[in-house]
Order: structure tokens, then C-alpha cells, then sequence
């Protein structure tokens, strides 16, 4: 045991907020060095996740804080541990012993990491993982309708208890700083599939790390570097059969976050029947404001009804779902969500150029590995083509060639894009009537006009839509 300047051994209880009062005991006393105990009536806590009734687990730790009431002279008190996982009792050790006839405020997070030293610290040290600590941004649902990978350490809780004398054990009511999105999908095809993935986007970061002011009401989030992602992927570890007319719900963690009228969530769905894959896409616009509260669940109905293996309907590129949604300066192959390609090219975004809106695939002009970005099969035809392109690093040259082919493979149209004297993070904007009608796709390839087997001439490509014809 290290040494600690006025330790002081405590037992700290920690509740799930709910409605009912538990009754608890008052400590014997506060002398230094003694123990405090507590007696509760039920356990109601989260870190095992069954459904909607959780508990707490073996060994799990949280962080303590304490401050006089009313202060914001915060006292990082370090681990509690819990005793038993049948106990709602924590046990460590006060920085400082308390001063007698006080009140204090007591502070409490899960899961314990020793790198958070207050409640309110925004260091990138302290910062906290939110459904994830990998940089895919994967959360992984054991099978339809299950919730218990929703009670792991990346799910985070705090609680807050006021004014507390200091003879009295703190009973402190802990709650989710998440918020849960409940995507329900009904199969509304003339077969059964199999659901093997659900992506969601949202118009800001919503999963990884973060750092957060729990003393502020409603808690205060930002965002540590780039470690934090708008797309979240949940996979499904056991997926099962969902029959015709079948529902199956699949939950998602996410930073609490409001969506006005002007912005949008997306979802897509993947879906087998054991030959074909295919993605169902669905876009949510709201009325009016809506907030994804910590603690509470939203729902979001999707109808399955997108044939497996049809050509893509929308007029706009997905860009922000390669790499699922993380920036790579690694150059190899990448894959969006609506089935995009990217061979030779790396996924940029805001970090490496502040003109790109979300992630952009960055086409290699290497003469040995040269850089290309392929559609899936587009139906409805293509009007008018355009896009953003530029150099997101050090290059003076730029050209690259675009074709629009028919459902056959075969090249209807075709248009050499060259600006004249580029530079490095300058926008050039590409735009043509290409006027094709039927099921067509793009390719883009990178011209390397520099003529060098070294990484050279990389090109961005983003905003890319189109309209019918």
C-alpha cells in the first residue's frame, strides 16, 4: 500500500438511480483509519447487463471524488474496488481524512482508470472511452434483442451525491452517461435474412474518446483528437434467421447529442439470405429538435425492404463510411458502406485538410500502385456529375480521369480532368452533363502526372453526387 498523507479506509455505496429511497446505515465513525459500513435494502446497479436489469460484477473499480459542498476544490480519492458481487459496498482509501460537523459533495465514476483525476478536468488524459477503445468504432451485440454488451467498460456511468455529512456513509445514485439507440429492423422482403451488421452516422462524433465535465449540467463533452468517430459500427457476434414480417432490436451506445431540422442520422443495415449480401439505407430527418438524453433510449423503426443485390438508388456518395468511418493513411483497398472501392488510396479527412467535410478517399498517383475509386451499380441514370478534388498534401500536379459505364462494364462517357498549375490544398471543382440513362457506375483514376513509383500526386476526392436521368 502506498502512503498517503491522511488515509482514511471508506465504504462507499453505489445505487442505480431509481425512484424508491434505500435505507442505509450511518458509520460508526470518522476517526482516522477507521472503516465505514453500509447496509442496502436491493441492488439495482449496471455493469452486468442482462436486459434492462443489471448488477455489479466481481472486481469492478470506480474513481472517487469528493469536495466540500458547494466547492469546486476537487479531491481525487483514487480506486474503490467493490467487495463482492453480491455487495454494493466499495472500499478504498481518502486522500484526506474529513473534517467533522462537514458536508460534502462525493463524485463517482465507472470504470475506474487512473488517468482521470477529477470530475471536471477536460487533459487528454482524462479523457474517456465511449462504446469502444479501437480505432474500427465497433460495438459487438451478442444476438438479436440482447443488451449485455451494453454493461462493459466502455459504457460508462457517473453519480453525484450532495451534501453529506461527514459521519454519514455517501449512498451515491449512479446513472449512464451514454445514450441508447434502439434500431428495430422488420423484414419486409419475401424471404428470410440474416441481419450481420448495423451502421449508424450521425452529423457529429457519437463513439470513442472523449473528454468530459461531469460537473456541468448537462454534462459538457469534446472531443480528444481524432480518436473519436460519427460512425459506429454494431456487429452481431450470433446472428439468427429474421423471418418475413419479423422484428429484431439492436442497440446502440452513443454520446448523448441533439439533431436539429437541418441535419440528418443515417442507418444502414446488412443483411444476407445466404447467397446475396446487400445494404438497406435509411435516412432520419427530424421534425423538430430531438436530443439523445444520457440515460435513455430512443427507437428508430427501419423497414427492411431494399432487394439483395439491387443497384444503389441514392444520388450521393458515402465517403464518410470508409474504413468504417476512421481516417487511414495506410494505401491499400477500402470499402463504404454502399459498396464504393478505393484500390491504391488512403481515407483522409478535416486533420490532413480543413475543405474536406467529413472522410475522403485520397487516390494514389504512384506509377507501380496507381490510385483508383469505383461505384457500385447506380440505377436511374446519370444527369449531371460533380464533385470536389484537390491535393491534400505537398504536390504540384493533378489529373485524373473519369469514365461512366453502363451495367455491362462497358465506358459510355469519358473526361480527362486537368487543372491548370494546381497546388497543395487548393479546391478544383469537376462537373459535367453526362446525361446516361439505365443502371451505370463511375470510375476514377489517377492520371500520376508526375510519372514517379514514389508516393506523389495524391488526390482527394469528396462531394460527390449526382442527379438522375
Amino acid at each position: 500500500m502506498k502512503l498517503i498523507h491522511n488515509l482514511l479506509a471508506v465504504g462507499l455505496l453505489l445505487l442505480c438511480s431509481c425512484n424508491k429511497e434505500n435505507q442505509t446505515s450511518l458509520a460508526s465513525t470518522s476517526a482516522k483509519g477507521n472503516s465505514f459500513t453500509i447496509m442496502v435494502n436491493s441492488i439495482e446497479t449496471k455493469t452486468v447487463n442482462a436486459g434492462y436489469s443489471t448488477k455489479w460484477d466481481s472486481g469492478d473499480a470506480v474513481n472517487v471524488f469528493h469536495a466540500v459542498s458547494g466547492s469546486n476544490e476537487y479531491v481525487n480519492d483514487g480506486k474503490f474496488v467493490i467487495e463482492s458481487s453480491q455487495s454494493n459496498t466499495f472500499t478504498g482509501e481518502l486522500t484526506e481524512a474529513l473534517l467533522p460537523d462537514t458536508e460534502y459533495d462525493w463524485y463517482v465514476y465507472y470504470p475506474y482508470s487512473e488517468t482521470i483525476t477529477s470530475p471536471n478536468n477536460y487533459e487528454g488524459s482524462q479523457a474517456s472511452w465511449i462504446g469502444t477503445n479501437t480505432s474500427s468504432k465497433i460495438e459487438t451485440q451478442a444476438a438479436y434483442d440482447t443488451m449485455s454488451h451494453l454493461g462493459g467498460e466502455y459504457f460508462p456511468m457517473f453519480g453525484l451525491r450532495k451534501s453529506v455529512l461527514s459521519n454519514v456513509m455517501p449512498s451515491v445514485s449512479i446513472n449512464h452517461i451514454l445514450s441508447l439507440i434502439d434500431v428495430k429492423v422488420t423484414n419486409r422482403l419475401d424471404k428470410a435474412i440474416t441481419i450481420n451488421s448495423v451502421y449508424l452516422i450521425a452529423p457529429v462524433e457519437i463513439i470513442g474518446n472523449f473528454t468530459v465535465d461531469f460537473t456541468s449540467d448537462p454534462y459538457d463533452w469534446k472531443v480528444w483528437t481524432s480518436s473519436a468517430s460519427k460512425v459506429v459500427k454494431c456487429v452481431i457476434e450470433n446472428p439468427g434467421t429474421l423471418y418475413v414480417g419479423e422484428s429484431a432490436n439492436f442497440y446502440i451506445g452513443v454520446r448523448p447529442f441533439s439533431l436539429s431540422q437541418e441535419e440528418n442520422i443515417s442507418l444502414y443495415v446488412n443483411a444476407s439470405d445466404g447467397e446475396i449480401t446487400g445494404y438497406h439505407f435509411e435516412s432520419y430527418t427530424p421534425n423538430d429538435v430531438i436530443a439523445f438524453k444520457a440515460g435513455k433510449i430512443m427507437t428508430l423503426d427501419l423497414d427492411y425492404d431494399t432487394q439483395l443485390g439491387s443497384p444503389l438508388t441514392k444520388t450521393t456518395a458515402d465517403f464518410e463510411t470508409f474504413n468504417d468511418g476512421v481516417k487511414s493513411t495506410t494505401y491499400q483497398s477500402y470499402s463504404s458502406y454502399d459498396g464504393w472501392k478505393v484500390d491504391n488510396g488512403c481515407i483522409v479527412d478535416s486533420n490532413n485538410w480543413d475543405a474536406i467535410p467529413s472522410l475522403a478517399p485520397c487516390l494514389n498517383g504512384r506509377t507501380n500502385k496507381i490510385g483508383i475509386l469505383e461505384s457500385p451499380k447506380i440505377a436511374g441514370g446519370c444527369g449531371k456529375l460533380s464533385f470536389k478534388t484537390g491535393l491534400p498534401y505537398s504536390s504540384d500536379k493533378l489529373s485524373i480521369k473519369v469514365e461512366i459505364k453502363n451495367d455491362e462494364g462497358t465506358t459510355l462517357k469519358e473526361y480527362t480532368f486537368t487543372p491548370e498549375s494546381p497546388s497543395q490544398k487548393t479546391e478544383y471543382s469537376f462537373e459535367e452533363d453526362v446525361n446516361v440513362s439505365g443502371v451505370f457506375s463511375i470510375l476514377i483514376t489517377n492520371l500520376c502526372p508526375s510519372n514517379k513509383s514514389t508516393n506523389k500526386d495524391r488526390t482527394a476526392i469528396y462531394n460527390l453526387s449526382w442527379t438522375n436521368y
